[in-house]
């Protein structure tokens, strides 16, 4: 929820660093998407069912 509503301003900001350019989008996704599979094996390791 909290990644997924600032998604957006984050991407414009990562997009004005020349490093990372056109593939801001890319690259935030790919950090979203490995700090969510962390946490889901973090909850799979702590019995967490829903």
């Amino acid at each position: 929820m909290v990644f997924g509503g600032i998604g957006p301003a984050i991407m414009t900001a990562l997009g004005t660093i020349a490093f990372f350019g056109d593939m801001a989008p890319g690259y935030y996704l790919s950090l979203v998407a490995l700090l969510s599979l962390a946490s889901l094996f973090t909850i799979r390791k702590l019995g967490v069912t829903a």
